[in-house]
């Protein structure tokens, strides 16, 4: 799905993805598909937004891009090598190129290590002396706009943001040429969710980051994305520019989540707003879910409305 006209090799690849969990419950044997048949690419240096509702997949299909878990179905290519076919060695050694930054600032940090040892850890790959290590860790921490006093800190000694800095300065300090950034703002009050997105769109520009984007919120996707993509129920149902995705919606799903948010449209009528909300849920609820997605424009991708294997009249 590579856009129109350009001719710039990806940088992450995947083919149809596909992810299962056991069903809690139920029995042995059954699963549930998380992530069903996802195929996207990256370009160097972009910034894909993957937006849905909790529980649509986006954050089990970042960790697959990452290879933190492995697919049952597909495949993942990142710099042109194929990752499932990496040993556990070959892999490790790979790391420090991809990396991801967590919602929560503080669950995702070791509370009984300080600042210096939890940001120093990524480096741990890397052929460094420990002095050589000490300094990119520094330099580091400076790149996300701490003081070097933050090195000697525990997480429980940090602010909201202070400590997303540090989950952001931990996953850079390696020089990643990837990221997965879930849902890194979420947690975080809003003057500090906007001093975090202008950090990190700062950071893509002056590092030329790759920027998987995953997020809830239709906004922020909206301001850091060049490109989109719609995840419903483990499927990517739409995918395009981001200002043509968000001003020209071409799946239920997509009009639906744009019509939820407060103050889309401020001039419709709550009793309006209602009777648009489930007609699109009546149109969604009837749209094919195991279609292709075709393109409808050029670089606008969306899911067939005809069902797979069914002809036009």
């Amino acid at each position: 799905m590579q856009r129109p006209g350009n001719n710039v090799a990806p940088l992450v690849v995947a083919r149809d993805l596909v992810k299962r969990f056991p069903a809690r419950g139920a029995r042995r044997g059954q699963s549930v598909t998380a992530v069903a048949g996802v195929s996207l690419e990256l370009e160097p240096g972009e910034t894909l937004g993957l937006v849905g509702e909790s529980g649509s997949g986006k954050s089990t299909l970042g960790r697959l891009l990452l290879r933190l878990m492995r697919p049952d179905a597909g495949t993942i290519t990142f710099d042109g090598e194929s990752l499932e076919r990496l040993g556990a060695g070959e892999l490790r050694k790979l790391r420090p190129r991809m990396q991801i930054v967590f919602q929560n600032p503080y669950s995702a940090l070791n509370p009984r290590m300080v600042v210096a040892d939890i940001v120093g850890f990524n480096l741990l790959p890397v052929s460094l002396t420990a002095a050589q290590r000490k300094e990119r860790v520094l330099a580091t921490l400076a790149l996300v706009g701490l003081g070097r006093e933050i090195a000697h800190r525990y997480p429980h000694q940090l602010s909201g943001g202070q400590a997303q800095r540090v989950g952001i300065a931990r996953a850079l300090v390696s020089n990643p040429e990837f990221i997965v950034a879930d849902e890194i703002v979420s947690a975080l009050d809003v003057s500090v969710q906007a001093e975090i997105l202008a950090l990190l769109l700062d950071l893509r520009t002056r590092l030329k980051l790759t920027t998987l984007f995953i997020s809830h919120n239709l906004n922020v996707v909206r301001y850091v994305s060049g490109r989109s993509a719609v995840m419903f129920k483990g499927r990517i149902v739409e995918m395009g520019p981001t200002k043509a995705l968000y001003d020209s919606p071409l799946h239920p799903y997509t009009r639906l989540l744009i019509a939820s948010v407060p103050g889309a449209d401020p001039g419709i009528t709550l009793t309006a707003r209602e009777r648009e909300r489930r007609e699109l849920t009546d149109e969604l609820n009837a749209y094919p879910a195991d279609s292709p997605l075709i393109e409808a424009r050029p670089g606008h991708w969306v899911q067939d409305p005809k069902a797979a294997g069914e002809t036009a009249a």
